[in-house]
C-alpha cells in the first residue's frame, strides 16, 4: 500500500474484499498491518475488511472472472497475438475485454430480460462481468507518473522501497476468517487496532451495518475480538511465529496438514509436525501466488 494517495473520487466508508485464504498472499503481517492501517490513508474516514473464504468448495463468480482472462491470453497466444509481459497483457486485454459501449448494450438486454421475466435472462453467468478493469502494476514510479500523464486507466505504483514495519503476529490467523481494520488509532494506546472473528459474516444484520458486532446475530459463536496491532520490537526475544505454528495443537496440525495433502506419519513428534507446515506455507508463497490478481470485477 503506497502513501500520499491522491483521492480523486468519493470516499467509500466501507469496504469489503473476499479472497482465499493463501496465506502467502493474503494471511500474512503485511496485509494484517495494511488492513489496520487502511483508514489512514483515506483522511481516517474509512474501514476495510477483508473476508476469508472457506477451505472447501470456494468456487464462484470470482474465479470465473479470472478464468475468462486466462482463456483470452491463451486464445490470443494461439492467434499469434503474443501476451508475453504484463504490458502486452494490460494493452491487449483493455481492448479485448474493456468495451463499455459493449457491455452497457448488453446489460441493457439482460436487465431487460430480467424484468419481463424472460428465460433468456439465463444468459447472465458466472462468467458475465458488468464492468471488468483491466489494470498495471509498476514499482517504477517515473513509468507510473509517465502512464497516467499518457491517459492510460487503472495504473498503480507498487513502492517496494518502502516496507511495512514487522509486527507481532496475531494468534490464530490459521483459523481467522475476517479481519477488520478502523479509521484512525486507538485514542488510548496510539495504536492501530484491527477486530477478527473466526467466522465471516453476512447476515442481516451485518449486511445493514457490519461494524454492529453487537446487533450480529450469530456474534456468540463468531469469536471476535479486537486487539492493538503491536510493532516488533528489534530488541525482543520474542519467538517470531509469523503464521501462527506454533498456537497449534498436534491435532490441528496434522488437520493443516492433511488438508494440503501432506503426509504425517504418527510418528511425527511436534515439533516436526511444524516444520512440515512452515515449509508448505513457504513453498506456498514462493511458487503458488495463482490468479491474475490485477483483474477486477463489479
Amino acid at each position: 500500500m503506497t502513501t500520499n494517495i491522491e483521492i480523486s473520487k468519493p470516499i467509500l466508508p466501507i469496504n469489503i474484499q473476499h479472497t482465499d485464504a493463501a496465506p502467502g498472499q493474503y494471511k500474512c503481517r503485511q496485509n494484517f498491518y495494511n488492513i489496520a492501517r487502511f483508514g489512514g490513508e483515506f483522511n481516517n474516514s474509512c474501514h476495510l475488511i477483508h473476508k476469508f473464504a472457506a477451505k472447501y468448495r470456494f468456487k464462484g463468480s470470482w474465479d470465473a472472472v479470472g478464468k475468462v482472462v486466462k482463456e483470452r491470453i491463451r486464445n490470443n497466444e494461439l492467434s499469434g497475438k503474443r501476451c508475453a509481459t504484463a504490458w502486452d497483457v494490460y494493452i491487449t486485454l483493455r481492448d479485448d475485454l474493456v468495451d463499455k459501449e459493449k457491455r452497457k448494450k448488453l446489460f441493457e438486454k439482460l436487465d431487460s430480460y430480467e424484468l419481463n421475466g424472460d428465460e433468456r435472462v439465463l444468459q447472465n453467468t458466472t462468467y458475465t462481468t458488468r464492468h471488468t478493469h483491466i489494470g498495471y502494476a509498476t514499482e517504477d514510479k517515473s513509468e507510473c507518473d509517465s502512464l497516467i500523464a499518457a491517459g492510460f486507466d487503472n495504473i498503480i505504483f507498487t513502492n517496494r522501497e518502502t516496507l511495512n514495519p514487522d509486527i507481532v503476529p496475531l494468534k490464530d490467523t490459521l483459523k481467522t476468517s475476517q479481519f477488520q481494520g478502523e479509521p484512525s488509532p486507538n485514542a488510548e494506546t496510539g495504536q492501530w487496532t484491527i477486530t477478527t472473528s473466526l467466522l465471516p459474516c453476512s447476515c442481516i444484520k451485518c449486511r445493514v451495518n457490519p461494524l454492529a458486532y453487537n446487533d450480529c446475530y450469530y456474534k456468540d459463536v463468531r469469536g471476535i475480538k479486537k486487539e492493538d496491532i503491536k510493532l516488533v520490537d528489534l530488541d525482543s526475544t520474542t519467538q517470531y511465529d509469523e503464521y501462527g505454528i506454533h498456537e497449534l495443537t498436534v491435532k490441528e496440525l496434522r488437520k493443516e496438514l492433511n488438508e494440503r495433502g501432506i503426509k504425517n506419519p504418527k510418528s511425527l513428534i511436534k515439533e516436526q509436525l511444524r516444520e512440515l507446515l512452515r515449509d508448505s506455507i513457504d513453498e506456498q508463497i514462493l511458487f503458488g501466488c495463482e490468479g491474475f490478481d490485477n483483474v477486477n470485477d463489479e
